[in-house]
């Protein structure tokens, strides 16, 4: 749970002041090391939050920063800027597409599963590793805790959206929710689409928001393993009563605060956490999270709704309490979410390697999916209808059989288990949009 016992601040600024000694306490032992460390400084709000902290305990703070070819999707100049304000001893690394094209296949060996996300934390890591770091500090955690992401906001709408559709007749919710997509094609629409028709598919509108493949596309790529003998129709998987219990303990929470308790249990468990462990360790890197410190989790969600969240200002609370630290530039600019620049090197060399590996899927998997449904999410990309995940998740999943099932020196005890364990991790597991 993320509430715990004790008395909740009254006020915004009484909040903001009980947040600061926290913050400075858990970064102070998450600096504790005996190998050169350092920070991920983006140009965000987390990671400069981080490096403002840490400069103030330790003098030689080593940050570092990937960059790409691409300015639009590079983070630099702001990162040099708060480095230099903060006087650490910055280092950048170039990631370009070739260099990311010729490490693909070790990166996609490195994963324990497939992952759309992991491939990110591998080359970060490895650009780490290059700089000489061995512990690096990272970010995440404070989107969940303070608000950061879209889904404090998409959520309660999903929600309004599903509740909406439960008083509607389903072949009238069915035809208003096909037409609705016809209209105005497009992820958000296809999500939202999807909480109208079928608002029973999961026990909270927050998973619609979170959605890779709306329940109706996951039941066009696994076509035949669905029309196969081995989908029994059972509802009750593991992953659903997991789902169900996070439902019901959020239940309990304030709107916002319920968000951070999905967030916590879902994104952040299922895909970053386990991503980053998984990417991090294969380069010899070890990531520290502070905004994920047990007690800095209670304290923020003890803090009442109305203290956390502010329209004029995303991540208010961390904000105040950091105010005299962080420069005006980082606090002024728009939401950014890290990534690499998938959607412009998809449209280049990595487009046709991507291309040619869904054109032919590893023969395990040929069981599993719709090969030309697999092939649709590729051309939903080419023409805009669908951002670079869809299509780069199913590549991924296809390149990690074809490494780990197809090519192994020895196969899985369970083929058949290992196959739909991972089918279900690409295809179902939460997205950045």
């Amino acid at each position: 749970m993320l509430q715990s016992e004790g008395p909740s601040p009254k006020t915004f600024e009484e909040a903001a002041k009980q947040l600061r000694p926290l913050l400075e306490e858990t970064v102070r032992e998450h600096l504790i090391a005996d190998v050169p460390l350092g920070v991920f400084l983006s140009s965000g709000l987390d990671s400069t939050s981080l490096v403002a902290l840490g400069s103030r305990l330790q003098s030689d703070l080593h940050t570092f920063t990937v960059v790409f070819p691409e300015q639009r999707y590079s983070e630099a100049k702001i990162s040099q800027e708060t480095a230099k304000r903060f006087k650490t001893e910055h280092q950048e690394i170039l990631l370009s597409p070739g260099t990311l094209l010729a490490q693909l296949d070790d990166a996609v060996k490195s994963l324990d599963q497939p992952t759309m996300d992991g491939l990110n934390t591998y080359f970060v890591s490895r650009s780490a590793r290059q700089a000489g770091l061995k512990v690096a500090l990272s970010g995440l955690g404070s989107d969940e805790i303070f608000g950061g992401y879209s889904t404090f906001v998409s959520t309660p709408r999903a929600a309004l959206v599903a509740n909406l559709g439960r008083w509607v007749p389903g072949p009238l919710r069915r035809v208003t929710a096909g037409a609705a997509v016809r209209i105005a094609a497009g992820d958000a629409v296809r999500k939202a689409a999807a909480a109208w028709r079928s608002p029973e598919d999961f026990p909270h509108a927050y998973y619609f928001t979170r959605l890779l493949f709306t329940p109706s596309r996951v039941r066009r790529l696994l076509a035949p393993y669905f029309a196969s003998r081995e989908y029994s129709g059972d509802r009750s998987y593991p992953w659903r009563e997991r789902m169900r219990e996070t439902a019901r303990q959020a239940a309990q929470l304030d709107s916002f605060t319920s968000v951070s308790c999905f967030e916590l249990q879902s994104y952040m468990v299922n895909t970053l956490l386990r991503d980053t462990d998984c990417a991090s360790m294969a380069n010899s890197l070890e990531v520290r999270v502070p905004f994920l410190d047990h007690r800095l989790v209670e304290f923020v969600g003890r803090v009442p709704k109305k203290l956390k969240r502010r329209s004029d200002a995303p991540k208010a609370l961390l904000v105040e309490a950091l105010s005299d630290l962080l420069p005006e530039e980082v606090v002024g600019q728009p939401k950014r979410t890290f990534t690499l620049p998938w959607d412009v090197w998809l449209r280049g060399p990595l487009g046709v390697r991507l291309s040619q590996d869904l054109s032919g899927l590893t023969p395990p998997l040929q069981q599993y999916l719709n090969a030309r449904a697999v092939r649709g999410a590729w051309q939903n990309f080419v023409t805009g209808q669908t951002n670079w995940s869809r299509p780069w998740s199913l590549f991924v999943l296809n390149e990690w059989v074809r490494q780990h099932v197809t090519e192994a020196p020895s196969a899985p005890v369970s083929t058949a288990n290992a196959l739909q364990s991972a089918a279900a991790s690409a295809i179902a597991s939460n997205s950045r949009s």
